[in-house]
């Protein structure tokens, strides 16, 4: 019992640290780069993951900072993440080009406008416009333009980012329910503006979305790993609650780019 709840307990770590999504996240980059044969290389993964990780403590630390920290643990927070955004410039202004540059910066100003009330009392993400399109907007430029706008050609570059966005829409679905009561304490969750069978369709209607581009993309044949991957997120709206288990959007939707990397692997 004393190993079980050691496991559980490292398990609960691993996830609220962010580690399990900025590793899932590559999962997506990796898929593409095996189906269409590219490489990826270790600084844009190693960065990718650096960038997520980032992001999501910084989301994180920044609503507990505005909300229950005290003013010296603010100062703590500024000043780390002020050395690690420092850091990561440098490294990115070292080893990458131009246009990584450029996607480091304006997905860095997307976070900061996403968790920092820049322009008043609250951050942009209570904006539900701004909060639906930025996360799908943020990581499938990260996914896919940050890796691949060099050695990709442009209607498969852009085939592969509005698919990944599509996709990325849908699986927050199961988050928005999920957080449904934590928010509309504090902002319009769009389950309470738009109501919850509507967003489930709309998540239907993205993976029918991506199911048709796959096809008409691919001369109207069947790309069978993506059709699995959508029927299998289409599964997780469905079941997907406001009472649902605890890691049933953190552990179990959040692997879906992992599920997809190992069934194009075996296919």
């Amino acid at each position: 019992r004393l190993l079980t709840n050691k496991m559980k307990h490292f398990f609960l770590a691993y996830l609220k640290s962010n580690i399990h999504v900025s590793v899932c996240l590559i999962f997506y980059s990796l898929t593409i780069s095996l189906k269409n044969d590219l490489l990826l290389t270790s600084n844009h993964i190693l960065l990718m993951f650096l960038f997520v990780f980032g992001a999501y403590n910084f989301i994180n630390f920044n609503e507990k900072k505005f909300s229950y920290q005290s003013k010296q643990s603010s100062k703590k927070l500024i000043f780390f993440y002020s050395f690690a955004f420092i850091f990561l410039s440098m490294v990115i202004f070292y080893f990458f080009g131009i246009i990584e540059q450029i996607i480091f910066l304006v997905l860095s100003l997307i976070i900061v406008l996403y968790s920092v009330p820049v322009f008043g009392k609250s951050s942009m993400r209570k904006n539900v416009v701004f909060k639906l399109l930025s996360v799908p907007i943020s990581w499938a430029t990260l996914i896919v333009l940050f890796p691949f706008h060099y050695v990709m050609e442009l209607t498969t570059l852009i085939y592969y980012y509005i698919i990944i966005f599509l996709i990325i829409f849908a699986q927050m679905i199961p988050f928005e329910i999920r957080d449904f009561e934590s928010d509309k304490k504090h902002f319009k969750n769009i389950i309470e503006i738009y109501g919850l069978n509507t967003i489930k369709n709309l998540g239907y209607c993205c993976l029918i979305l991506v199911f048709l581009i796959s096809f008409l993309m691919n001369e109207n044949q069947i790309d069978f790993d993506l059709l699995v991957v959508a029927i299998t997120l289409s599964i997780l709206i469905k079941k997907a609650t406001e009472k649902q288990k605890v890691y049933y959007s953190s552990f179990i939707v959040e692997s879906l780019p992992v599920f997809w990397f190992f069934l194009v692997l075996n296919l």
